[in-house]
Formats: structure tokens, sequence, C-alpha cells
């Protein structure tokens, strides 16, 4: 049987939730990163602009993670964008 991401996040508890998305928010900025151009200043927007919707988007959930306040369509929302920066 293939592994299920969404049943296993779905029961992880609120702490390791946030470890999870926490653990996803400083790979993206990591990501980021390697936007900037060796040796300028200058950066590649789209790409930085790219991976720093995603710190947002993740750090949004985490604030609704440790919150509680996580409704159904918010944690399908979660799912659904962790799945995409996972399988990148």
């Amino acid at each position: 049987m293939p592994f299920n991401f969404r049943d296993a996040f779905s029961q992880l508890s609120t702490l390791h939730k946030a470890k999870v998305l926490a653990r996803l928010i400083h790979a993206e900025t990591v990501h980021a990163r390697d936007a900037y151009v060796p040796r300028e200043d200058a950066a590649d927007g789209v790409r930085l602009r790219k991976h720093n919707e995603e710190v947002h988007r993740l750090s949004g959930v985490l604030m609704a993670v440790l919150g509680e306040r996580m409704s159904a369509d918010h944690h399908d929302y979660m799912l659904e964008l962790i799945e995409l920066i996972v399988s990148r």
C-alpha cells in the first residue's frame, strides 16, 4: 500500500504539525537564497517572489495550527500546499 501523506499528516499532533511546517518554511528560505545572483545585488525576482509567497502561506498555516483555529477547508488547503512544495 502506498504511503498516504494526507492521512499521516492529519494524524499528527498540533506540535508535530507545527514542526513539519517550520521545516518547510526553513527549506523555502534556502530555495529563495538560490534566487540571488552571485556577486550582484540584484536577485532573480520571479524565483524570489515565488518562494517568498510560499513562506508567507506556510507561516500563515503555521499560525493557524498553533492557534488551533483550523477549519476543514484550511486543513485541506494546508495539505495541498505541503504536497505542492514537497513534490518539487
